[in-house]
């Protein structure tokens, strides 16, 4: 917990305050610290209606934060607030919350020594778990220059999922903080930049479109009829003769010593191995690849379903890509070691003694 505290510290000394009007005094990185220890205390003690207090006096002051709330605390601080809230008799309030924290965090399970087994939060963050994930609401146009941060993510586009609160925070140029509590996407306009209005020209304003003149429709010409040629009694070409093709004859070098001797061709059974391990070897670096970016989807996922979905296929392609790879590896060496002459494999490198 002090390590935690020590990076959350941190983070605030990075920013310049926080600029809603609504708020009397800046809501630290330390009062958030406090008051998510205090909650967990009373639940942890059975302490409900205290829990309750604490949870909503956080819930009316985190838009109030002065500096961008950690992604890696984010759903513990949400859980709290919502258990808090849901224990003291607000249900839909306290609900609303542990949804959005089931999503940063899917698959969290509250373990015996912080809620008591039969307490009604445990049950409540099971049914939220069941209507976290869903389509997302998007608002037309673009945030207004700065970062945005939804629930501790930084996002480009006015977007979230609706039926639940979320943590909305913008941060300046010059590093102010606002932050705003909303419901689904229900983002507010000074976030969304107005959108751009072309110029017009002054002098280009009354005056009228110039009218084209109709064109007279052209009269169609009518083209001479072609004689037909009159055929000429031609005697057949003679067939040509088929082609033969050549074959090359092997080059010839002369050593110093005077003995002659011949550079051998690749046959066409060598050139399909190698041009065809080369091509296996390509495909095993191609889903290493598919691979690394479904890790990617992996790490990013917010449900237990894609949780679930994004392992396998990472899996998968990753070992996929191992049987592949060995596969192209051994083809294409057997195409440099050897060659195949008259059905029968060959050394392609041999040593004169």
């Amino acid at each position: 917990m002090r390590s935690l505290a020590a990076l959350v510290g941190l983070i605030g000394l990075a920013f310049g305050g926080v600029a809603n009007a609504a708020c009397e005094a800046p809501f630290t990185m330390d009062d958030m610290l406090m008051g998510l220890t205090e909650v967990e205390d009373h639940l942890r003690n059975g302490k409900d209606a205290d829990a309750g207090t604490a949870a909503k006096d956080m819930d009316g002051k985190l838009a109030c934060m002065d500096a961008p709330l950690a992604r890696m605390i984010a759903a513990r601080l949400y859980r709290a607030i919502g258990a808090g809230t849901f224990s003291s008799g607000d249900t839909a309030r306290g609900m609303s919350w542990l949804i959005t924290a089931n999503e940063i965090e899917p698959g969290f399970v509250y373990g015996l020594d912080e809620i008591s087994e039969d307490h009604p939060v445990r049950f409540a963050f099971m049914d939220a778990s069941d209507q976290s994930g869903g389509d997302r609401e998007t608002v037309e146009g673009d945030f207004v220059d700065g970062l945005v941060y939804l629930d501790a993510k930084k996002v480009s586009s006015p977007s979230a999922r609706p039926g639940r609160v979320h943590l909305l925070q913008h941060v300046a140029e010059d590093g102010t903080v606002r932050g705003w509590l909303i419901e689904g996407a229900a983002f507010p306009e000074e976030l969304i930049a107005a959108p751009a209005v072309a110029e017009v020209d002054p002098e280009e304003k009354g005056k009228k479109p110039k009218e084209k003149a109709a064109k007279e429709p052209k009269e169609p010409k009518e083209k001479p009829a072609k004689e037909p040629k009159e055929s000429s009694d031609k005697e057949p070409k003679a067939a040509k003769e088929p082609k033969t093709k050549k074959t090359k004859a092997p080059k010839v070098k002369t050593s110093e010593d005077g003995t002659y001797y011949s550079t051998p061709q690749w046959p066409a059974e060598r050139v399909i191995l190698v041009a065809g391990g080369s091509a296996i070897i390509a495909g095993s670096v191609a889903m290493y690849a598919m691979s690394a970016v479904s890790r990617g989807k992996f790490n990013d996922a917010t449900t237990l379903s894609d949780v679930s979905d994004y392992k396998k296929t990472t899996n998968g392609l990753a070992v996929g890509s191992a049987a592949v790879g060995a596969l192209g590896v051994g083809t294409l060496g057997f195409g440099v070691l050897f060659f195949i002459v008259d059905g029968q494999p060959v050394t392609g490198f041999q040593v004169r003694f």
